[in-house]
């Protein structure tokens, strides 16, 4: 896991020179140089997987994704997609902590982050995932405000959930 972590942060470092954008997910930009719009980062429903968010990681501790306040990583396949059972081929769900490359390249991002909010509902996390989130989580400069639900539960503010 710190292989792969490492291996795209030095891919990716050697790269920043030339690099305005890295797009991840279905199409999601992440400037390089430019300042962004505002300091929360929807990244929720696009298909962001485990090698997205090595990347995303990598990202948040750069000057520019240094000033993302709250990310919101919501309905992605964070920790892998299987199968869904009883369904037609094809048809995917979420894998619960099966693949924890990309969580764990986010975790060891965070206590290096400015984050404050982490919106984190449908992506596949299970007892590894939080246990791997309450480590990073302990030993960050800033009380980060962590918001998880599974799908009976709504961590969506904007649509009326708890604050």
């Amino acid at each position: 896991m710190k292989q792969a972590s490492s291996f795209a942060h030095k891919m990716l470092t050697a790269a920043n020179l030339a690099l305005e954008t890295i797009t991840i997910g279905k199409d999601l930009m992440l400037p390089i140089k430019a300042e962004l719009d505002s300091p929360t980062l929807d990244a929720s429903n696009q298909d962001i997987n485990r090698g997205d968010v090595i990347i995303l990681a990598w990202w948040l501790v750069t000057p520019t994704g240094a000033a993302v306040k709250s990310l919101i990583i919501s309905e992605n396949y964070i920790f892998g997609q299987q199968q869904k059972p009883g369904y037609d081929e094809g048809v995917m769900e979420r894998a619960i902590d099966v693949d924890q490359s990309g969580w764990s390249a986010l975790c060891d991002a965070l206590p290096a982050s400015p984050l404050e909010e982490l919106i984190a509902a449908n992506i596949g996390m299970g007892v590894k995932g939080v246990t791997s989130l309450a480590k990073a989580t302990s030993s960050m400069a800033v009380v980060l405000e962590v918001v998880t639900c599974d799908s009976t539960g709504d961590p969506d503010r904007r649509n009326g959930g708890p604050k």
